[in-house]
C-alpha cells in the first residue's frame, strides 16, 4: 500500500510539474508573440523585459513618434500554469489584457477617463421565435465631469476619446501626472500586424487631439 501511495504521489507530482512547465511556456510564447506584433507594427524598440510570475509580462518600449515618451506595456494573461487560479479566472470570465502607459510630449491640463463597458445577455429559447424578435437599444455617450463650467476647448479630446468607443479599448485615461496616457485593451484585439497598427493609430489620434486641445 505504501509503495502504491508513493507511486501515485510521484505520478501526481510529475503531472503537476509537467502542467506547470507546458503552460508556463505557452504563456511565454503567447506574450512574446503579442510583443512582436506591437514592436513590428509600431516600429518600436524593446528596452526592457521582465516577468511577474508566469502570467504577467512587463515591457519597456521606445516608440518612434515624437508625441510619446517611452512606453510601459503590461501583458496580463490567464494563470494557466496554476490550474486552480486558472479555473477561477475562467469562471469569473476574466479576459487577457494589454495596458499601455506612456507620457505625452505635452502633459494634459485635465484628467479624463473613458470606460467602454459592453453588456450581453441570453434569451430564453422561446424568445428566438418570429413572434419575439430581437430588440436592441443603443445608448449614447455619457460624460461625468467635476467641472461646473464646461470648457469648449476640451471638445477635441472628447471627440478622440469617444472615438475609442468604436475601437477595442476597454479603458482610456488622460491626466497631468505621469503616465499621461493609459489605455487597456484585450489581448485578442492584437491578433495580427494590421490590428496592432490600428491600435497604434488610435493612440496617436488621442495624443494629437490632446495636443490640439491646448492651442
Amino acid at each position: 500500500m505504501v509503495r502504491i501511495a508513493l507511486m501515485f504521489a510521484a505520478v501526481g507530482f510529475g503531472s503537476a510539474m509537467l502542467w506547470y512547465y507546458l503552460f508556463s511556456r505557452y504563456n511565454e510564447k503567447r506574450a512574446i508573440q503579442v510583443v512582436d506584433r506591437m514592436r513590428l507594427a509600431w516600429r518600436g524598440r524593446v528596452l526592457s523585459r521582465r516577468w511577474s510570475g508566469t502570467s504577467r509580462l512587463h515591457i519597456g518600449m521606445q516608440l518612434p513618434s515624437a508625441l510619446f515618451g517611452s512606453a510601459h506595456i503590461t501583458i496580463r494573461l490567464l494563470p494557466r500554469a496554476h490550474p486552480i487560479h486558472w479555473l477561477k479566472r475562467r469562471l469569473d470570465s476574466q479576459i487577457e489584457t494589454v495596458t499601455i502607459e506612456t507620457d505625452l510630449e505635452r502633459a494634459p491640463t485635465f484628467s479624463l477617463k473613458v470606460h467602454n463597458h459592453r453588456w450581453s445577455g441570453h434569451l430564453a429559447r422561446r424568445a428566438l421565435s418570429k413572434n419575439h424578435p430581437w430588440v436592441i437599444h443603443r445608448s449614447g455617450p455619457m460624460v461625468l465631469t467635476t467641472c461646473e463650467d464646461w470648457e469648449a476647448e476640451q471638445n477635441p479630446v472628447l471627440t478622440a476619446l469617444l472615438m475609442a468607443r468604436q475601437s477595442e479599448f476597454t479603458d482610456v485615461a488622460l491626466k497631468p501626472q505621469s503616465p499621461h496616457l493609459t489605455a487597456t485593451l484585450p489581448v485578442d484585439a492584437l491578433t495580427d500586424y494590421a490590428s496592432a497598427l490600428q491600435v497604434f493609430e488610435k493612440l496617436r489620434e488621442l495624443a494629437q487631439e490632446t495636443r490640439a486641445s491646448k492651442r
